[in-house]
């Protein structure tokens, strides 16, 4: 098949295209891309989802590209009172004025571009699968060097935009300006962006998306000039000729873009099991005397953890790959300690050598596994060169010394000096490859982030937890935690105090649920911010508390501050008593004992690639809210943290359908309802119809454990015990089976849990038999089979592989 369409641009209303074929189109299932007019459109079952209209391509040309600018076009529009815009001098978006379509096969269109000035360029469209085009874009010679590509995008004008990685202030992108690089931002107290994890993927709540695969430096601006346009810029300079590649996505739900663009960049690695559990940690601890101390109490207070690390300084050196024999006198003591009592030891790590760090400082200099060209760096020097295969391999060298004593695990920090400079200047750092910070600002953290990656021990399962990440890095960093956020409940440069000045702060916990909503969809489904936050810590009772409350529903739970004090270490400071440990106590054991709800999900992101933290928005688009506070975890529970300081009660918007309470069981209808939100409780409600399925409420760790004193899900995963209401049937990672109706509840056992299982049943009234034996009471349930029923909640103990018929 081969036929062509010829569409002239003309800026003259007078001048019209000639007639020519049915426009060219390529599909797969009931999605298209059709070229009609000199209009691509993006459709799912003939209805338009998104359009590249006649004005869709630009391309920046300037007199001459300067070596000494970076090309960011993130200076191209900002504008504040510490920075104006700077535009390259001759700086000239140039328009597409023509456009010859040929269908090549069924499966690709060739594009011919003719841009003002005599420009050309291809544009090539394949369909690649079900909903998935990609678009390479690659302009043709030109008089005048192209600095930048850009590329329009015309949308429903009231929809909802997610993905683009990592934010702090909105989780809905609709009008804010999203550069993919970390930026300076002289108005905040970090003065940076905080764009950690930024991902060139937007998602459409109507149901697209559009990926672009670019390492150089992006901008996104999304619908601030009008309310149906998507303008989306890139920096190529240098390497323009290789154009720009980009990817059309289409889906029945916005939930499902995500698995297309994992199709194209990589499945996220899950983290081990055990990371699932909670984590506690000092950011600075004293000695060994302290860890060892540290488990007691985890123990002896009965409190489900299953995992720490170690912050610095624990090295004799930044990055000595060693203990400093004063403070840990004996590392494999401790740390057989710390497996014996059930937790997993990670260690944090950065990719310098400090002064001092002899003799592997001077090794390293000496072989030149630095970068030849630097620009500023951490305190500690220089990071390692990792574009060099030498330097490579002798950081993965000294890594195992650590993996040798058993450390299962790195919290990776800084790494993030490779970026493009203040007001459009380069930054001048060059790599052992030949490399600019101009793609070293995406590539250096991805291949640091390897090179920890390809030596955690494979038994162990993958931890890496992350502070930054980038497009396709999601293969290796399985976590991402949003760094040093406020110890507060302030939102994103909400002004607070520090010292005797007021600043304006990064945000505390409303910042924490927004990254985490915004992580999912693009690409990082795992996240825990250090709960309670970190810059101006501890954070004070309320704040605490509330953060604990909604890192339980967090896919990662992550406790500690900078003020390295425990749960259960009280002062004036913190203000913590008993009763704030309890909460802690009850909260860490409720994220425990979801592992198989939440485990199921993650290993659902091999086919469905739904995020398991879900913005209310983009799981229910019909709504048309983008609440920046409320989210789904999974399909059965909603959560709706509270973040105001003082506030007892909170709004909760349900989506279609009855929502029962957590905690009370009461029911609540579609609609926004004020709902009492006590400081002790979450507001945290099950989906009429939903089964969360649970590990038994004495659970203290996912880790194996020789101290028979503890309770090892690793050890022995034990009978295992559900939450649900009639209507529902869920198969559980393992392929347990769970399906409970009004006359029957079928239990299937699957690999892991077989040996039956104890189902909480809400909202039913009391049955007048079931085939279990009556019992007298929950407690008898609890240990055997049989049935008992109390208020509107019936309780069954059932065999594995059982059927329990109910009469009503």
């Amino acid at each position: 098949m081969r036929t062509t369409a010829v569409v002239v641009l003309c800026l003259a209303s007078a001048c019209s295209s000639p007639p020519g074929p049915p426009a060219p189109s390529v599909s797969n299932g009931p999605y298209a891309v059709t070229a009609d007019g000199g209009t691509i459109v993006l459709s799912r079952d003939g209805a338009p989802l998104v359009t590249l209209p006649a004005d869709a391509f630009e391309l920046g040309t300037v007199r001459e590209l300067d070596e000494t600018k970076s090309y960011d076009p993130y200076w191209l529009v900002y504008d504040d009172e510490f920075f104006d815009p700077v535009v390259p001098q001759g700086l000239r978006f140039r328009k597409l004025v023509s456009t010859t379509v040929t269908q090549t096969s069924a499966t690709q269109l060739d594009l011919k571009l003719g841009f003002e000035g005599d420009v050309a360029a291809d544009l090539t469209l394949t369909a690649e699968a079900e909903g998935r085009f990609k678009a390479k874009w690659v302009p043709g010679a030109s008089t005048s060097p192209i600095a930048f590509m850009r590329v329009r995008l015309r949308t429903n004008p009231t929809e909802g935009f997610y993905g683009l990685g990592e934010v702090f202030d909105a989780v809905n992108h609709r009008g804010k300006l999203r550069p993919m690089q970390i930026e300076p931002d002289l108005g905040i107290e970090s003065a940076v962006n905080e764009a950690h994890v930024p991902v060139p993927l937007l998602i459409g709540t109507t149901g697209w998306g559009v990926f672009v695969a670019s390492k150089r430096y992006g901008l996104f601006d999304v619908a601030r000039s009008a309310d149906d346009l998507v303008e989306i810029t890139y920096g190529t300079a240098e390497q323009s000729n290789a154009g720009l590649e980009l990817h059309l996505f289409a889906a029945q739900h916005p939930l499902d873009i995500t698995r297309k663009y994992y199709d194209v960049t990589g499945d996220p690695l899950l983290p081990g099991q055990w990371a699932l559990g909670p984590f506690l940690w000092r950011d600075e601890n004293i000695d060994q005397a302290q860890v060892l101390d540290d488990v007691a109490q985890i123990r002896s207070r009965d409190l489900a953890v299953s995992a720490m690390w170690i912050d610095r300084p624990y090295a004799t050196w930044v990055n000595s790959f060693d203990f400093n024999a004063p403070q840990f006198p004996d590392p494999p003591a401790m740390i057989a300690a710390i497996r014996a009592a059930g937790l997993r030891l990670s260690l944090w790590h950065t990719p310098y050598l400090e002064a001092g760090n002899e003799p592997l400082l001077s090794q390293a200099t000496d072989a030149g596994y630095f970068p030849p060209k630097t620009g500023s760096h951490a305190r500690w020097g220089p990071p390692i060169d990792f574009t060099n295969p030498a330097a490579y391999t002798f950081w993965q060298t000294n890594l195992q010394r650590y993996a040798d004593l058993g450390i299962e695990g790195y919290k990776l920090d800084y790494g993030e000096e490779v970026a493009a400079g203040l007001s459009g200047a380069r930054t001048n750092w060059g790599f052992f490859d030949g490399s600019t910070e101009r793609t070293m600002a995406h590539d250096f953290t991805v291949l640091y982030h390897r090179a920890y990656a390809e030596k955690i021990p494979s038994a162990a399962g993958a931890f890496l937890l992350c502070r930054a990440a980038r497009w396709g890095d999601q293969v290796r960093a399985s976590v991402i935690w949003p760094g040093d956020i406020d110890a507060t409940l302030t939102k994103w440069k909400e002004p607070i105090v520090d010292g005797n000045k007021m600043v304006a702060g990064t945000g505390g916990l409303p910042s924490a649920v927004i990254a985490g909503m915004s992580l999912g969809p693009a690409g990082y489904p795992f996240f825990g911010a250090d709960t309670g936050g970190y810059r101006h810590s501890p954070p004070n009772r309320e704040t605490w508390v509330r953060w604990v409350e909604q890192s339980a529903l967090s896919t990662v739970m992550q406790v500690g501050d900078s003020s390295s004090q425990m749960p259960w270490e009280y002062n004036a400071a913190n203000g913590r008593d008993d009763a704030a440990l309890e909460v802690f106590r009850t909260y860490a054991r409720l994220h425990l004992r979801l592992f198989p709800y939440e485990w199921s999900y993650a290993k659902k992101l091999a086919t469905d690639g739904r995020p398991i933290q879900r913005a209310l928005g983009l799981a229910y688009p019909a709504l048309g809210k983008h609440p920046d506070d409320e989210y789904l975890f999974g399909d059965d529970l909603l959560v709706a943290p509270v973040i105001t300081a003082g506030a007892t009660t909170r709004t909760v918007i349900f989506p279609e359908g009855e929502w029962l309470d957590w905690w009370d069981g009461s029911i609540h209808g579609k609609g926004e309802e004020t709902v009492p939100a006590p400081l002790e409780k979450l507001p945290l409600y099950l989906r009429r119809g939903g089964i969360v399925a649970m590990l038994r409420p004495t659970i203290d760790t996912l880790s194996p454990a020789t101290d028979p004193m503890v309770d090892s899900f690793a050890n022995d995963a034990g009978v295992l015990w559900v939450r649900a209401t009639n209507g529902g049937a869920t198969t559980l990672y393992d392929g347990t089976g769970i399906e409970v109706s009004a006359t029957q509840v079928k239990l299937t056992a699957g690999t892991v849990f077989n040996k039956g299982a104890v189902l909480e049943v809400l909202d039913v009234p009391r049955p007048a038999s079931t085939s279990l034996t009556a019992r007298a009471s929950r407690a008898e349930v609890e240990a055997s089979e049989g049935w008992f029923h109390e208020g509107r909640t019936l309780w069954l103990h059932v065999a594995p592989s059982a059927t329990v018929t109910i009469t009503p």
